[in-house]
């Protein structure tokens, strides 16, 4: 802690004349990334000619099919090393101080460091680290995409409202077509899995209604489950309770790079609270979005206001506020009537020039 939780302050720092940030993203998870591009596009705003970085793991993937970001930097000891001093401002979403990311900074050793709300530690808090030089904590009430709104950046910028966006390689999504049923015209993604150790899901019962009173023409429906901890299981489930012509098949496995691009790939994606659903909403997709009551305010999708998007949440009798389960199955299957009836004529598959 003596050789990397302190920095000299910074305290002359010109916001005006910033040419590069790095950013250290909050998690790596598919949703956090998705946050990042809404941070990246206000950045890039009102900054257009700065130098953008992301420190990136397991996420890389999906950083790399943004052109708001300029270099990815791998979270190692030779991605920091070949990155000594070669940042201005480094914004830190980490939500606490922690050894590989104290080690980090002082390799990195950028001119300023901005942290957000990082909770303390036995150890490591805010008394016994000083390696930043500003600290804007954010409303834990707003929406997760406000952070920047808080931030000492938004003093010296008018930082305009950002939503994450998306797009991918014509080819990337064509390869993707090959996981679908050959006969299927509308191609339905199904994401009604969240976080395993949460065990977020739709009851497969709940789903099944939605699909047999929204689908007319099963004959030229694809259904594809994305295949998630015990998929094969809720697969067996749904079945039992799908219309005896609908025929829901499990995804194979897949990367993230080909998750991306099955998503992409499809044209209406049903999911429960999960990284797939703000995926959907960052590729422009009709989705249909189904909540618990908790944490909505703080998390809730960020869909495009051109793109057919519709949000259930479980009902405030339900006594568990995370409860996913007695959704308003109606206005759900409506809603996919109408979305499969206008996609051929208004939905086309997101992509960019090959």
């Amino acid at each position: 802690m003596a050789l990397c939780g302190h920095k000299p302050p910074c305290r002359d720092f010109d916001f005006g004349s910033v040419s590069s940030i790095l950013i250290r993203p909050f998690g790596l998870a598919l949703g956090d990334a998705m946050i990042h591009l809404a941070f990246a596009a206000q950045i890039k705003a009102v900054l257009p000619e700065v130098r953008l970085g992301v420190i990136v793991g397991r996420n890389r993937d999906i950083f790399a099919c943004s052109p708001l970001f300029d270099q990815l930097i791998p979270a190692t000891l030779g991605g920091y090393w070949r990155n000594r001093r070669k940042w201005q401002l480094l914004l830190d979403f980490s939500e606490s101080f922690n050894t590989p990311d104290l080690i980090a900074d002082k390799i990195l050793l950028p001119q300023a460091v901005m942290i957000f709300s990082k909770g303390d530690k036995t150890y490591y808090n805010h008394q016994t680290i000083s390696n930043y030089d500003f600290r804007c904590p954010f409303n834990p009430k707003n929406h997760i995409s406000c952070h920047l709104k808080t931030s000492l950046l938004a003093q010296h910028f008018a930082l305009p409202p950002a939503l994450p966006h998306l797009s991918l390689p014509k080819h990337e999504i064509q390869q993707a077509q090959t996981l679908w049923p050959q006969q299927a015209q509308i191609k339905i993604l199904l994401a009604p899995q969240g976080h395993p150790r949460l065990n977020k899901h739709i009851p497969p019962a709940e789903l099944a209604q939605v699909l047999n009173n929204g689908i007319m023409d099963a004959a030229q429906t694809g259904l594809l489950l994305g295949k998630a901890a015990n998929s094969a299981a809720y697969l067996a489930e749904l079945k039992k309770h799908c219309r005896s012509d609908l025929t829901p098949i499990l995804s194979p496995p897949t990367t993230l790079a080909q998750y991306l691009a099955l998503t992409a790939s499809a044209d209406i994606v049903i999911g429960v609270d999960s990284g797939t659903v703000h995926l959907a909403c960052a590729l422009k997709k009709p989705t249909m979005a189904f909540y618990a009551r908790a944490n909505i305010q703080t998390w809730h999708p960020l869909p495009h206001p051109d793109t057919p998007y519709l949000l259930l949440l479980s009902p405030e009798s339900n006594p568990d506020p995370a409860a996913l389960e007695h959704f308003d199955l109606a206005t759900a299957a409506a809603w996919l009537q109408k979305q499969i009836t206008e996609t051929p004529t208004k939905h086309q598959t997101t992509a960019k020039t090959a």
